[in-house]
């Protein structure tokens, strides 16, 4: 996104700044010369450059570091596209071989198909590691002494492992590993108590993303999307530019004139 918009409006934006705050820089060195003129004063440019150079050292900072996060967003895009298009043709070699050697399409999709499939059973193999961990921990047969609760929590992990369920197997490890089924712990409220701290979480990455999305380059998202707002923002940012041009120029002249005209320790450079 901030690639888009550095390529559209973007490089526009920070050429219109720069020439902005170069007018505002020109305006004032223009008034401190003439101040020195005012007082029959001889004009000391480098002293009033180099206080000129302090005064808008943050705004070329600023400059300079939206034109580094432009360049190396455009950068970044470029790489993705790379990947993205050596990626394709390393697939679209896979195809041609595959149909060389009598593959159906079917079969040589081993990208999509083998993901799904090593993404399944990656969760049985989580689900069958936990129940064991469990079973291990909890078996009334291992652990006779074991109070009505643990009891209780095992059923529901034997249930879990039956359906499927991953997601109480793993909350069920969880009560275990931080010792919350100990004598004296209701295990609903436990379970409770851990669905409201998921819920806090979830909460706050919410919020988080509503943070991150008012914040730039996502404010520019509905700009990028919308052709005549953006011709419009750029026909304004043009005008911008050639009003600070036309201004840059104005105080260059008054300032050539007093340089011309009036008494100054140095030659301009």
């Amino acid at each position: 996104l901030e690639a888009l918009y550095m390529r559209e409006p973007g490089n526009l934006e920070a050429e219109v700044y720069q020439e902005e705050e170069n007018a505002r820089y020109l305006q004032r060195k223009y008034e401190m010369m003439l101040a020195s003129v005012n007082r029959q004063e001889t004009i000391r440019l480098k002293e009033i450059e180099d206080k000129l150079n302090e005064m808008f050292k943050a705004w070329q900072e600023i400059y300079e570091e939206f034109v580094r996060k432009g360049r190396e967003a455009e950068e970044a895009a470029k790489r993705r596209k790379e990947n993205a298009r050596n990626s394709a043709e390393g697939i679209h070699q896979d195809e041609k071989k595959s149909h060389a050697d009598g593959e159906t399409e079917e079969e040589d999709l081993p990208g999509r198909e083998s993901k799904r499939k090593n993404g399944q059973e990656d969760e049985i193999a989580r689900l069958k590691k936990l129940y064991r961990m469990i079973v291990k921990a909890m078996h009334p047969d291992l652990h006779p002494d074991q109070d009505e609760r643990t009891k209780e929590l095992f059923k529901r992990a034997i249930r879990a492992y039956e359906e499927g369920d991953l997601l109480t197997l793993e909350e069920i490890a969880h009560i275990m590993e931080d010792g919350t089924a100990e004598e004296g712990t209701d295990l609903m409220q436990v379970l409770l108590e851990e669905k409201k701290r998921l819920a806090e979480l979830i909460q706050s990455i919410r919020e988080q993303i509503t943070a991150i999305l008012g914040r730039y380059p996502f404010t520019k998202k509905s700009l990028l999307e919308d052709p005549v707002r953006l011709k419009a923002e750029q026909d304004a940012l043009k005008a911008r530019l050639e009003r600070a041009k036309q201004r840059a120029e104005a105080y260059r002249q008054r300032i050539e004139e007093l340089e011309n005209n009036g008494r100054t320790d140095r030659q301009p450079e």
